[in-house]
């Protein structure tokens, strides 16, 4: 059996949450429609009877309770039918689940047909139309399973056939009279009919329902972006001269929920150094269709000051003339983020153009991407890029000490140790060479590296070499000539 046919229909779909959701909000609005159809009918009946308009009815303790049963019958209906309105209406404000309302909706439909089955066999004025429209207008408006409204309809031919005219409960015998046969006929073809519908009326409901669903999920999904990207959506209408947005919108702008403004109040938001150039887009993308992107600063109805990205798309539409639609950005965050950067960018550059010592990075293969101004010096350019042009092995007076740097690097050891380099006159000068290395899983990655001339100290540690041996030779010669 296809899962789409009336037996499954139901219970198949109904697992869905967001099918159940638009069924429950079906339920609590018949609940409430139904209520106040009843209550408003009772109390039209009261009034057209104390009005004498041709009901009989005589609304006094002593009438009430010393009249015939016709009266009482009639006033006890209608007393349920004021229960089951107000009850329904208790339903659908506390919004009871699908279940207890389907359950209600029931109970409602026997009590109201045994009612009026009741009262119209007393009165002998028993219409089985009447009971098909009950039938009816409670299947219409809660949202039954179209399984549970042919169990209805069999429960309403059994009320029938047990309290009408010639029901069991009036004569006592199980055999179905001529007019009680066409009664029960009458509902049961009227049941089928009213199942058929309500089949017809269930999917109309399932695809409401999923149309709904989907419309939510994309729209909380469309929210949940604005707010985590933090963009609000705009739209303007120049003939109308209105600004409205959407919630993230208000929330940049510290404002309430659809607030509405005119573009010159909305301008008014923005700093007066911003203010002239959105303007400016925001006609030239009227004038000329042509969409604009800029940045600019603005202070929130909380005095909160905010630096926003604003984009703007013009729209033609049929009968409304052109409109514009874009996004504004909250980017202060991005932006504070990057002044510290730039500000970190700029300790650290000062730090390094600063510094006496040489400081570099050497990729493998690259030779050098990175130098500092000392750097350059030692070597003897002027300019950075001087020398990061050159091939590194040009700046080591012997080319096999870059090859035994990198052999170290492979290492992964760090070192401090003393090279001969070449300056760009052709003279040579001693660095301490010191490093360490980055690896990128087995391979070197690069190397960050530190030069520092040493050239004067080791000449003055030669020359205080050669003192110290002079002098240790004068002390030899003194003591042999003292032996």
């Amino acid at each position: 059996m296809r899962p789409d046919t009336p037996q499954l229909l139901s219970s198949f779909r109904e697992k869905d949450p967001d099918v159940r959701s638009v069924l429950a909000h079906v339920l609590h609005t018949g609940l409430r429609q139904c209520g106040t159809i009843g209550l408003v009918a009772v109390l039209l009946y009261v009034g057209l009877s104390v009005s004498g308009l041709g009901y009989d009815l005589t609304w006094t303790y002593e009438a009430v309770m010393n009249g015939g049963v016709d009266q009482q019958v009639v006033i006890a209906g209608l007393l349920v039918v004021a229960a089951l309105s107000t009850i329904g209406l208790v339903f659908a404000q506390t919004r009871c689940s699908l279940r207890t309302g389907r359950l209600f909706g029931w109970g409602a439909i026997l009590i109201a047909t045994a009612v009026a089955t009741f009262e119209g066999a007393v009165r002998s004025s028993f219409s089985t139309e009447y009971v098909i429209l009950l039938y009816l207008l409670i299947v219409a408006t809660i949202p039954f399973r179209p399984a549970q409204v042919g169990a209805i309809g069999g429960t309403v031919a059994l009320v029938v056939y047990l309290l009408g005219p010639s029901g069991l409960a009036w004569t006592g015998e199980a055999a179905l009279s001529a007019g009680m046969a066409k009664h029960l006929l009458f509902i049961a073809g009227g049941s089928v009919l009213v199942t058929g519908a309500s089949v017809a009326l269930y999917r109309r409901h399932h695809s409401f329902g999923t149309t709904q669903a989907s419309l939510q999920k994309s729209r909380d999904l469309l929210r949940r972006t604005q707010e985590v990207a933090q963009v609000g959506g705009w739209e303007y209408d120049p003939e109308s001269d209105t600004v409205r947005g959407t919630v993230e919108l208000y929330d940049i702008l510290d404002l309430p929920d659809e607030t509405r403004f005119a573009l010159d109040v909305w301008l008014q938001f923005f700093a007066s150094d911003s203010r002239p150039r959105v303007r400016a887009a925001i006609e030239q993308c009227l004038q000329e269709g042509e969409a604009f992107d800029c940045e600019a600063s603005l202070t929130t109805a909380q005095d909160n000051r905010r630096e926003v990205r604003i984009r703007g798309t013009a729209e033609t539409k049929t009968g409304e003339g052109t409109q514009i639609t874009g996004i504004l950005q909250d980017i202060t965050e991005r932006e504070a983020m990057a002044h510290r950067i730039r500000e970190q960018e700029r300790l650290l550059r000062s730090i390094t153009e600063n510094v006496s010592d040489g400081i570099f990075r050497m990729v493998p293969g690259d030779g050098l991407i990175y130098a500092n101004q000392a750097f350059a010096r030692l070597f003897g350019y002027d300019e950075v890029a001087e020398i990061l042009a050159l091939d590194a092995e040009d700046l080591y007076a012997h080319p096999e000490d870059q090859t035994d740097l990198l052999s170290m690097s492979e290492d992964g050891t760090q070192s401090d140790r003393e090279v001969v380099f070449r300056r760009e006159d052709g003279s040579t000068f001693i660095g301490l060479l010191g490093g360490s290395v980055t690896h990128d899983d087995e391979d070197v990655k690069y190397v960050d590296g530190v030069v520092i001339d040493i050239t004067d100290l080791k000449e003055r540690e030669q020359a205080l070499k050669g003192e110290r041996d002079r002098f240790e030779t004068l002390f030899e010669s003194l003591l042999q000539e003292d032996r």
